[in-house]
């Protein structure tokens, strides 16, 4: 099997899934911004100091950088639901890996890929060990956010559950 892309249409319940991916992550967003104004607020509460003022401006700023991003992704969805686009792609694992994470409790088991869109895949630790170098993958993406609609290893949906994006 060789390395394929084509372009395609998008069904119904892909669209569908595009909106209840949307609204997850709009659900993020949201808590995101509560547990944040929370904790500016109860900073706000004490005493002030050069050292809270400093965390304040680092969380305003990586407020501001959060928003920014996602906006941009939610322009390239409307753009996505209007199309109606989909990407359908062959893609070659080129390697596999572990992370451990820095204190070794968390486990992420990844995928590279040779794919235009998503180069690395976090999957399940039961899908990784069948998974090997040199196998083809199939990814069903939205062209423009790049969506995951679909991702299968010999016909099995390895799709990551805890993954909106």
């Amino acid at each position: 099997m060789e390395i394929d892309i084509k372009e395609g249409t998008m069904i119904d319940a892909e669209v569908a899934l595009i909106r209840k991916k949307v609204f997850k992550s709009k659900v993020f967003i949201i808590g995101f911004f509560i547990f944040f104004s929370f904790w500016f607020w109860i900073w706000n509460i004490q005493e002030s100091s050069f050292f809270i003022n400093f965390v304040n401006i680092i969380l305003v700023l990586l407020l501001i950088v959060f928003t920014y991003f996602s906006s941009a992704k939610n322009i390239k969805t409307r753009k996505d639901l209007n199309s109606k686009i989909k990407i359908i792609e062959n893609s070659k694992v080129l390697n596999k890996y572990i992370d451990t994470g820095s204190k070794g409790r968390i486990i992420h088991y990844y995928i590279i890929l040779d794919s235009k869109a998503i180069d690395k895949y976090d999957i399940a630790e039961d899908l990784y060990m069948n998974i090997t170098t040199g196998d083809f993958i199939c990814l069903e993406y939205s062209k423009y956010a790049n969506w995951i609609l679909k991702i299968t290893h010999n016909g099995v949906n390895i799709e990551n559950k805890n993954i909106i994006a």
